[in-house]
């Protein structure tokens, strides 16, 4: 399994769109049934999800398959993250690769 880490390179606010993640989306039954919505506006509703309201140097980890999207940014500032990706080094990479996505793996 990849995971992605963001880290905040400053306090990350509720109107800078901070990520939103789908608990218990890392599933193929969660991705079909998102392709089959085709957008997440019809697959979001009843849903329970999880913001990424961070603190300068606090960090989301997670399952790099996890659903997940960045909001609007509607503050007057830059939403600034450093993230990194990163599997077991016995993992098969060839394996985790996405290319809708463009994935590099």
């Amino acid at each position: 399994c990849l995971f992605t880490a963001f880290i905040a390179l400053q306090d990350i606010e509720r109107d800078m769109g901070p990520t939103l993640f789908l608990p218990d989306s890392h599933n193929e039954q969660a991705h079909q049934e998102f392709r089959d919505g085709m957008n997440a506006e019809a697959f979001l509703p009843g849903r329970p999800t999880a913001l990424g309201l961070l603190r300068t140097g606090e960090a989301s980890l997670y399952d790099s398959r996890l659903l997940h999207r960045g909001g609007a940014n509607r503050s007057d500032q830059f939403r600034v993250l450093f993230y990194l990706t990163f599997c077991h080094v016995d993992a098969d990479a060839a394996e985790y690769g996405n290319p809708e996505a463009y994935s590099l793996l």
